[in-house]
């Protein structure tokens, strides 16, 4: 009988350490690491197949208090047709061939920099569908590079994601605004980043989060502002 992922969770955690040892863990199934206020890995995400899950990598927003861990502009690993790989528990060569696929196409999964150009790559990948289905009308990618430019200190840049932002929500249809209410709601909700000094805000939450989550034990590297991201595609 195949193992469960709700049963063999723990094992296959530790052995996806084996695989990506730049992260860790300190709850089964996510594999992390913290670059100022964002959260980057590994999330072997479960499917509707009991032993199977997804390997995806993805980004959590410390600087939006959020009661779970989300899996934000998540990526899964792709197979050499472009699908998304699905991998049975005990399966471990098919596992090793997903991590190489993460490394390949998500280079920072290794390393010990993270550029905010990269995370502005990598949303705006997600939202062209690179990497697969993308949820439509969704404002989580978009903020969570509008708070990183704040907790870089650089108003400028977030000021000009904020104004790319607002312009494409222009053409969403009125259903898009059940959340958000309309794009000036928003724009005035983000306002304050796009503004000198709201970096102590923000850490602040970043530690409430960390707490509350229990992040303590994942390591934090940098994350850095130069090279300055390139705002050339959508990033909602």
């Amino acid at each position: 009988m195949s193992t469960t992922l709700s049963k063999g969770k723990k094992p296959l955690t530790q052995r996806w350490l084996g695989l990506l040892p730049a992260l860790a863990s300190v709850q089964p199934l996510f594999l992390l690491r913290r670059h100022g206020p964002l959260l980057c890995g590994v999330c072997l995400d479960a499917t509707l197949r009991p032993d199977a899950y997804v390997p995806r990598a993805f980004f959590h927003n410390l600087a939006q208090p959020f009661p779970v861990l989300s899996i934000t502009a998540a990526a899964p690993a792709l197979d050499a047709r472009g699908a998304a790989m699905e991998v049975k528990v005990e399966d471990e060569a098919k596992a090793a061939a997903a991590a190489q696929s993460l490394l390949a196409a998500h280079p920072w999964l290794q390393q010990q920099r993270l550029g905010l150009a990269e995370v502005v790559d990598h949303v705006a990948d997600y939202v062209a569908g690179r990497f697969g289905g993308v949820v439509p009308f969704q404002t989580a990618p978009v903020e969570l590079v509008l708070q990183a430019c704040a907790w870089l200190e650089r108003p400028e840049l977030a000021q000009a994601v904020r104004e790319a932002a607002l312009a494409e929500m222009a053409q969403w249809p009125p259903r898009a605004f059940n959340i958000i209410k309309s794009p000036q709601a928003w724009a005035e909700r983000m306002a304050p980043l796009c503004s000198p000094g709201a970096g102590p805000a923000l850490r602040a939450t970043v530690e409430a989060q960390m707490a509350q989550h229990k992040l303590a034990a994942v390591p934090e590297l940098p994350l850095q502002a130069d090279p300055p991201p390139v705002l050339d595609r959508r990033l909602c």
